[in-house]
């Protein structure tokens, strides 16, 4: 099962839960309370989840080259710190120089810089969709928890 359908099945129990709350059980503060909390909580759930997408990126000639000049510095760095590498004694070797060490730096290098890939993360739910769930959370949450003023004038009281 998908997030997506998940969350659609989420959003859906909690406007099943509001219309219950104002049709059948009277709209009171601890019910919107409730809903305004899970409203919230559903609209941090949706944010967490992002995804890996793994983008193609063709390389260009400017990748390619500096990765056969930064392999050949680093091809050339390890010659001066090993020194002349393959022979071993007592035994027969090809001892591999300078030369070759960068050679061999450089044409890794390149190889690394024609590689094109790169993970890129990416919001899986749209922040489209999950702010404005969170704005109504706090809508409702904060609505709740505010004390009403008694001496208030309200809509149906007329002031002379």
């Amino acid at each position: 099962m998908s997030i997506v359908f998940v969350a659609i099945i989420l959003g859906s129990l909690l406007v099943v839960l509001g219309l219950y709350f104002k049709l059948f059980a009277g709209w009171r503060r601890v019910h919107q309370c409730v809903l305004g909390g899970l409203t919230l909580a559903y609209g941090m759930w949706l944010a967490l989840f992002t995804g890996a997408v793994f983008k193609l990126v063709l390389p260009g000639i400017g990748s390619i080259a500096l990765g056969s000049v930064a392999g050949a510095g680093v091809g050339f760095l390890t010659y001066l710190a090993v020194g002349v590498v393959g022979v071993v004694t007592g035994g027969v070797g090809i001892a591999l120089g300078a030369l070759s060490m960068t050679t061999i730096g450089a044409l890794l290098g390149g190889v690394g810089g024609a590689a094109g890939g790169v993970l890129v993360r990416v919001p899986i739910i749209s922040p489209f969709f999950w702010v404005p769930v969170l704005i109504v959370g706090v809508y409702l949450f904060v609505g709740a928890l505010r004390k009403r003023n008694p001496e208030a004038p309200t809509n149906t009281q007329i002031k002379d």
